[in-house]
């Protein structure tokens, strides 16, 4: 296998492992939104419930979104970072197998918590939970 075949087998393992984060993250978005659709439903549906019953229970079960999501963006997030850093491992190589006059670029890896697609998912998952607690708990007042 000479140089070229070498370059172009990195260049195309790059390319998958960035395809397989860049799906990943689309499938992630519609799951997000199926969740907060899961989370509206399930307000609306026990909203119309007049029963006090509801109330004991119903911090506890606002709390399941939360922590389920809150581990599905965890998972997603590391699978994402792993076929990231897999994908800058092979475009690294490659570069170096080409040698080429100008640097590598740097790639820093973020910490999870300061990820914007988790924050802006987890804070809305959160801000849905809450607004569902405080929809059924005055539906059931009234």
């Amino acid at each position: 296998m000479d140089d070229k075949d070498k370059f172009d087998a990195l260049m195309r393992q790059a390319e998958f492992n960035i395809k397989r984060f860049d799906e990943r993250r689309g499938y992630s978005w519609k799951v997000a939104l199926g969740f907060w659709g899961a989370i509206i439903g399930t307000a609306a549906v026990f909203g119309d419930m007049q029963q006090v019953i509801l109330l004991l229970c119903l911090l506890p079960v606002t709390s399941i979104p939360i922590m389920l999501h809150f581990y599905w963006l965890k998972n997603v997030f590391d699978a994402n970072d792993k076929d990231k850093s897999m994908a800058y491992a092979a475009r690294d190589a490659a570069y170096k197998l080409a040698k080429l006059k100008y640097g590598i670029p740097k790639h820093d890896k973020e910490p999870y918590y300061k990820n914007w697609s988790v924050q802006f998912q987890f804070a809305v998952t959160i801000i849905l939970s809450v607004g569902a607690f405080i929809f059924v708990v005055l539906n059931v007042l009234n």
